[in-house]
């Protein structure tokens, strides 16, 4: 019997174990294969069960265990947002106390059974604990789902949700003690009054969490905005220099005539230094660019041109085969297009520069059905970043990117497009297709 009621404890911190797993690898890209959950659930256990029986403090005993959340997130989690982890390795615990203290609080508010009680082996308790597991599974599925995979903090909100959480736990404990004492020198309470207390308390922990939650994500979409805005800043500067090269390279080339027959004058007097003088002076205006006809779209045009010539300094193979007509207008206007194609190139010519031996790019662009279809191929070492949805979010491995495939993924969806991503151990492919007008 003793036996039954000794593993009938440990089944809460259990339950919180398996809680603290289920939300932190939902919300969270675990950093090592999923054989590791086993060893963290033991992990958690070991540590919520050594507390439980060895620290008398309930305030001590929460703060370690709190400590104890946050290393092993980030020890086991990885993100871009060193904020993500402390604000999601912070909700296990803040999900556990509410669901605790709320357990507390209905025992006495719904059917009056005396707080100094609550430790006592009866049925009521072990009622009190199912009730107390069911509420924190409830808050944790609860909180996975509604959750939108993106939070951000300003380190001064983090402070404080870190000092509010310490503050709630203490007035909880507080609160308690003076209900107990109360209890214990039989000092009359009338029901409403404790009703009111408790209930503000709950409400009040409750709207603390939101407002951090909600804080959260209005600070990580302003957050995306400002970071967007400068991306499309840069963009406009960026397409502006690609049509003022493509009127130079287009100037250059009516010029090229003139420069012949001058090269030839200069030859024929046997004037070689003058001569020598004058190539060198064209390769350094023309810095060694070439611009072809690629395709009817002269935005389309000047970008491959600088690409091309970038992937041909870089090394890098490249093959293209491209099919266009001249009677199609895109619905995507010129910088959206520019920040598109310059965004997948960027990111298949970072890919390659990681790429040890035979790195290749190749380009398709065809018509069909009245659509543009694009599709660029890389060589890659297989690194990508995923979130916790399993949905790639960048093609580098390093921290703090993922912003140029989202917008193109966002600027597409904007023009009525849509695009595929294969990611493989060795190559990496995006197919883009886009509407025509009409």
């Amino acid at each position: 019997m003793e036996l039954f009621i000794t593993l009938l404890e440990l089944i809460p911190n259990l339950i919180e174990a398996l809680c603290f797993v289920y939300l932190i690898f939902h919300c969270l890209t675990p950093r090592y294969s999923p054989k590791w959950l086993s060893f963290i659930i033991l992990i958690h256990f070991t540590c919520c069960t050594f507390f439980t029986y060895v620290i008398s403090n309930a305030i001590i005993r929460t703060l370690l265990m709190y400590g104890t959340d946050l290393t092993i997130t980030f020890l086991f989690t990885k993100s871009n947002k060193h904020n993500s982890q402390f604000f999601l390795g912070s909700m296990p615990i803040v999900l556990s106390f509410f669901a605790e203290k709320l357990t507390i609080f209905s025992s006495k508010i719904l059917i009056g059974y005396p707080i100094q009680r609550i430790d006592e082996t009866t049925i009521t308790r072990y009622g009190l604990i199912f009730l107390y597991i069911f509420l924190l599974i409830q808050f944790n599925f609860i909180f996975v789902h509604i959750k939108n995979n993106s939070l951000a903090f300003p380190k001064p909100l983090l402070l404080v949700f870190f000092f509010g959480f310490i503050l709630a736990i203490c007035s909880s404990e507080l609160l308690l003690r003076i209900i107990l004492d109360l209890e214990t020198a039989k000092i009359p309470m009338e029901t409403s009054q404790f009703q009111l207390i408790s209930i503000s308390f709950i409400l009040f922990i409750f709207l603390m969490f939101f407002l951090v939650a909600y804080i959260g994500k209005i600070y990580e979409k302003n957050l995306s905005l400002t970071m967007e805005k400068q991306q499309l800043i840069l963009e406009h500067n960026q397409l502006t220099t690609l049509h003022k090269t493509n009127q130079f390279l287009r100037g250059w080339k009516h010029d090229f005539q003139n420069h012949m027959n001058t090269l030839a004058q200069l030859f024929y007097s046997k004037d070689y230094d003058s001569c020598k003088e004058y190539i060198d002076n064209l390769k350094k205006d023309v810095q060694y660019a070439k611009e072809i006809s690629y395709t009817p779209d002269a935005t389309l045009n000047a970008i491959l041109s600088l690409k091309f010539l970038e992937i041909h300094n870089k090394k890098i193979t490249l093959s293209h085969e491209i099919f266009l007509s001249d009677n199609h207008t895109l619905l995507i206007d010129s910088v959206k297009l520019s920040s598109v194609m310059n965004n997948i190139f960027d990111n298949a010519i970072e890919a390659c520069m990681l790429v040890a031996q035979s790195p290749f790019i190749s380009l398709l662009m065809k018509e069909y059905q009245s659509q543009l279809v694009i599709q660029l191929c890389n060589s890659c070492n297989g690194m990508y970043q995923y979130d916790n949805q399993n949905k790639l979010i960048s093609t580098k491995s390093e921290p703090n990117h993922g912003i140029g495939l989202k917008r193109v993924h966002n600027l597409v969806k904007e023009a009525g497009g849509f695009l595929t991503i294969d990611a493989g151990e060795q190559k990496f492919c995006i197919t883009i297709v886009l509407p025509y007008k009409n």
